[in-house]
């Protein structure tokens, strides 16, 4: 059942127009999640990549409220799966409401947009139904009890720790990464990234994650979007593990944010992904990858390094993350909702 509720009547609302509103897009995030820690930090350049990816249609997709004086008061966006994922359809959904206005009435009508909004795509893409994933915080109990009161249309999916490491600390020393004999360790610095590496990069990528839980396969066309207009892209930062034969079976993909690093005041670096192909795994290979991640990043002036894992991801990576080093600063919590055409 859709939801039904109101908001003041001089509220306005509109689509997003250009990239000229992002600045007040970020600024209204990043105000919203200063209570919950001063490492949640969206930047400009961030909302510029996320909105240009072919996977959205950012004048359909992200929605922004008004008040009166103008102020930017809510904002919801939408970020589709792929045309061509094999999984069923779904849409990861942000909504967020300024401090001033984040009230449950007001949360309650942007999710309702939302939900229109995916019907909407449904529609476009001759689609009966679509998954509508969304979620909060831990602490950020007001919005966590409103999706627990949509129940049984909103549970409980899935949730998801980001961990942190220092990567300075004496005490806490960086092990060196160990591969088997005939293995090797290249960058897209070497590879270059020309059709062929793509190709096999997206082929690897998309065979070490296949098992996952709501996994949506990448193409070369969106990584090689990706890698274009990323700004915290560094060809020197994305690590891939060859076997003997030349085939790539592990990866890691680091980079060091300057705009985030500049918010946060510290040079943090993201673990951005990390994965080892079916038929590699049980060798030592992840641990490896994670180590070198973490060496390249301390190469570029990180201080310390995060990243993001599903609690009950079935690889046993929360446990590898901790015996490295890592510890748990927060956790999503991810909850989902059917959205029918």
């Amino acid at each position: 059942m859709m939801i039904e509720t109101g908001i003041a009547p001089n509220f306005t609302h509109r689509t997003y127009a250009s990239t000229d509103d992002i600045p007040a897009l970020v600024e209204l995030l990043n105000t919203a999640q200063q209570p919950y820690g001063d490492d949640l930090v969206d930047t400009v350049a961030q909302w510029q990549a996320d909105l240009s990816s072919p996977r959205i249609n950012p004048q359909q997709d992200v929605i922004l409220w008004h008040a009166p004086d103008g102020q930017l008061a809510g904002v919801v966006a939408v970020f589709p799966s792929s045309l061509d994922s094999t999984e069923p359809p779904d849409a990861f959904v942000q909504v967020q409401a300024h401090p001033v206005y984040d009230t449950p009435a007001f949360t309650l009508h942007m999710v309702q947009h939302a939900e229109q909004r995916l019907q909407a795509i449904c529609g476009e893409r001759g689609l009966p139904q679509m998954t509508l994933i969304t979620g909060a915080d831990s602490r950020y109990h007001a919005r966590l009890a409103l999706l627990d009161e949509l129940a049984p249309d909103y549970r409980v999916q899935r949730r998801y720790h980001r961990m942190r490491r220092p990567l300075t600390d004496a005490a806490l020393p960086l092990a060196a990464p160990a591969v088997p004999d005939g293995f090797r360790i290249v960058s897209d610095e070497e590879q270059g990234t020309g059709p062929a590496w793509l190709a096999a990069w997206v082929a690897m990528f998309n065979d070490s994650f296949v098992d996952h839980y709501n996994f949506h396969p990448t193409n070369i066309a969106e990584h090689q979007h990706y890698i274009e207009h990323n700004p915290a892209y560094v060809p020197a930062m994305n690590l891939t593990l060859l076997a003997p034969d030349g085939t790539p079976v592990a990866f890691c993909y680091v980079e060091l944010d300057a705009d985030y690093a500049r918010a946060v005041g510290e040079q943090v670096g993201l673990i951005g992904v990390l994965g080892v192909r079916r038929g590699y795994r049980r060798m030592g290979l992840g641990r490896a990858m994670l180590r070198a991640g973490m060496h390249c990043l301390q190469a570029h002036g990180a201080s310390a390094a995060m990243l993001g894992v599903d609690a009950t991801n079935p690889n046993e990576a929360v446990q590898l993350y901790t015996s490295e080093g890592f510890t748990i600063t927060r956790t999503y919590i991810s909850y989902r909702r059917v959205v029918q055409a």
